[in-house]
């Protein structure tokens, strides 16, 4: 396992590893973006390259982006 350390704060955009907060509609849900043996859609924790992944990355606070036919707005952004 390759551990990477969080990046430097202020965390102004998603990479991997991060733990985003969106808003879809009403619904506030929290994804954290890990590797591919470390996915545990219980915990939502989702593969790094998967399409709700792909969608996020690179995405800042207040950003939204499109993800099939939803569109997510991006709340906050942490590392642990």
């Amino acid at each position: 396992i390759v551990v990477r350390p969080p990046p430097p704060k202020p965390w102004d955009y998603v990479e991997f590893g991060a733990t985003v907060t969106v808003r879809d509609g009403d619904e506030v849900d929290n994804y954290r973006l890990v590797g591919a043996n470390e996915t545990d859609l219980d915990k939502n924790w989702i593969n790094w390259c998967s399409p709700l992944a792909t969608a996020l990355m690179n995405g800042r606070v207040g950003q939204r982006v499109r993800f099939r036919e939803r569109e997510l707005e991006i709340l906050k952004i942490e590392y642990q």
